[in-house]
């Protein structure tokens, strides 16, 4: 990188020293634009290069101080090209600007504003001429993960915190104007600095910063040097390459007190355990890998996360945290399923109904209205299945698998599986229900081409139509396109060689392919599907091997959208409970790659005291916003 300018302001001590030094030693032209010149120590180039140490005065605050320092970078010292921008300049947290709000001195909230936001804007407006404008051209703000992190970790972070969200925002709106530009913030670590002590001592933490800049800024230049707008563009960034979080990664643990165990999700896709969250109901204990032999036990819709506590007839609704989505509040109490072993559950796209399939003795479909205080039984809808189940319900065969709205919200679709002998009955079959504001009768029964025999399990919507995979053990999947009017008007079956258990299906839009998931053989296999012809083509497959002595049973699947360049395709292994992580990428359309992760959940939860079984099971994925 010699040869190169980096323009960073601060650089009288702390972070931005610390950075200037590093920056300094790899080659680079450093600028240091600070208020007090004559505070700023020399710095000596590399030899053997024609690196220089500037130093210019500039109070990033002040406009026109920010100009008169530009005039003087462009005709002094002869500088028209920034490759790299740092605004490390800013004012944090002190004793006289952590205060309640109550207790709040306005001059302190536009003393942080001037300095923390306006002082990025005056850095970014006078800097822009001189960024590259070739896709190499960085503006960098260093950030806090004050400006992120739930209020109860930071409840006087007051103006600081709120300036910094401020810059946060800023940069991400120069991230989508500028598309030439690479923009991101960075979060420096809580470190052992004048500004991070100061810090220390507002919050009452005796034992100061717990990070060290002299580890932390190498990692923070790591970071700038190798971010790339795809991947780094418009977030914040940790010092340690981590982006705050992408998201979290929710299973049920299908014990007697069965709880929610939450990860979070790396940029890289790999997951991490946080918590375990009590639902305050009861899992399906050890009844095999496929505890609950259906789909969708575990929702994610918006910022809600939906539970069935399948062993005490109940479903628990959590608002989820979008800042720290591992942060999940119940809403009201637990609800009474309406029947008996609820175990898949659906939400209307408009986010104002729930529906639940029962597969237990009393074997029904019931929905809910989604309010503020939980969720509201609509007595009115009681749908039969009339499976003559007993508690817990003996299948797979005559029991309920999944269900799911239509795209527009007016059709409600209920997969049921049959008893497997074709003279037997009852026949797999989708049922179908018309939702209004007020009703959602029942409108018919569709029989899928795999005939009455056949075991229609998960729903997955075909991209850009009206048509859906529907997995189904006995062969492999069906396609089933519905009309608008509820009309069926096609269904087809696809076999899928050497298949023996196909329960689940999860489709990428980045690859635009669908993802099917053998619980008997431990495949994942690919097919795409032709959204016009709904013609479909299988793609070599991958098989699961366990970690363990337990079969390598696969269940469940969810794909996590990260950007349009990547998704990340997860899936549990209930045998060994572990969770398994595929990167699918643009351009990458053979099929699966091996798992970037073999993420050891049980493991991590029992280490916690938790007690995970054969049957953890139930998946959902939540993905933060892109302002955060």
């Amino acid at each position: 990188m010699s040869g190169n300018t980096v323009l960073i302001t601060g650089t009288n001590r702390g972070i931005g020293l610390a950075l200037a030094e590093l920056y300094i030693a790899k080659g680079y032209t450093v600028i240091s634009a600070v208020r007090s010149p004559e505070k700023q120590a020399a710095l000596s180039p590399r030899s053997g290069t024609k690196a220089r140490h500037l130093i210019v005065k500039m109070d990033v605050a002040d406009a026109e101080s920010v100009k008169l320092a530009f005039d003087e970078i462009k005709n002094k010292f002869k500088i028209d090209r920034l490759h790299v921008v740092i605004n490390d300049a800013a004012i944090g947290v002190t004793l006289k600007n952590a205060f309640l709000v109550r207790d709040a001195d306005p001059a302190r909230y536009a003393e942080a504003f001037n300095i923390n936001l306006l002082g990025t804007l005056h850095l970014f407006t006078a800097a822009y001429p001189l960024l590259p404008q070739d896709g190499s051209g960085k503006f960098i703000a260093i950030s806090t993960l004050a400006a992120v992190q739930s209020m109860e970790h930071w409840p006087i972070g007051g103006a600081y915190s709120l300036s910094k969200n401020a810059v946060n925002y800023l940069t991400r709106q120069i991230h989508f104007e500028e598309k030439n530009l690479i923009t991101f913030t960075v979060s420096p670590g809580w470190v052992d600095t004048d500004m991070g002590y100061e810090g220390a001592t507002a919050f009452g933490a005796a034992d100061g910063p717990p990070e060290k800049v002299s580890v932390t800024a190498p990692q923070i230049v790591n970071v700038i040097e190798n971010g790339t707008r795809e991947r780094e563009g418009g977030r914040m960034i940790n010092y340690d390459g981590t982006i705050f979080d992408w998201g979290a990664l929710y299973t049920l643990s299908q014990t007697d007190d069965q709880a929610t165990l939450i990860s979070a999700l790396h940029r890289n896709g790999t997951a991490k355990y946080v918590t375990a969250v009590q639902t305050g109901g009861k899992g399906a204990g050890a009844r095999g890998p496929d505890a609950l032999q259906s789909s969708d036990s575990l929702l994610v819709h918006d910022n809600l996360l939906l539970a069935v506590n399948p062993a005490s007839d109940e479903l628990s609704l959590f608002s989820i945290n979008p800042a720290e989505p591992w942060d999940i509040q119940q809403v009201g109490n637990n609800t009474w399923s309406g029947g008996n072993y609820p175990t898949s559950i659906a939400v209307s796209p408009d986010g104002n109904k729930a529906c639940v399939t029962n597969a237990g003795s009393d074997s029904n479909v019931r929905c809910f209205d989604i309010t503020r205080n939980g969720l509201q039984l609509i007595t009115s809808f009681n749908f039969d299945l009339g499976l003559n189940q007993t508690n817990p319900p003996i299948g797979p065969p005559k029991t309920p698998s999944d269900l799911a709205f239509t795209a527009d919200g007016q059709i409600l679709l209920v997969t049921v599986k049959g008893s497997g002998n074709a003279t037997e009955g009852p026949a797999g079959r989708i049922e179908l229900f018309v939702v209004s504001s007020d009703s959602i009768p029942h409108k018919s029964t569709l029989y899928p081409a795999t005939g009455s025999g056949g075991f229609p399990f998960s729903i997955t919507p075909i991209a850009n139509c009206g048509a859906y995979l529907v997995t189904d053990p006995a062969v492999g999947a069906d396609l089933i396109r519905i009309e608008r009017d509820g009309s069926v008007s096609y269904n087809s079956s696809i076999t899928i060689p050497d298949q023996a258990a196909t329960c689940w299906s999860a489709y990428s839009s980045v690859t635009d392919q669908y993802f099917t998931i053998d619980l008997a053989t431990a495949k994942i296999t690919p097919l795409s599907i032709n959204s016009t012809t709904l013609e479909p083509t299988l793609l070599p497959g991958v098989n699961i091997t366990s970690i363990s002595e337990n079969p390598g049973s696969l269940v469940d699947a969810r794909i996590a959208h990260f950007s349009d360049q990547q998704d990340y395709l997860y899936s549990l292994v209930a045998g060994d409970q572990t969770a398994r992580i595929f990167s699918l990428s643009a351009g990458h359309q053979g099929g699966l790659s091996d798992s970037i992760q073999t993420y050891e959940l049980g493991a991590a939860f029992n280490s916690t005291g938790g007690a995970v079984g054969t049957s953890i099971e139930g998946l959902a994925v939540f993905l933060r916003p892109s302002w955060y």
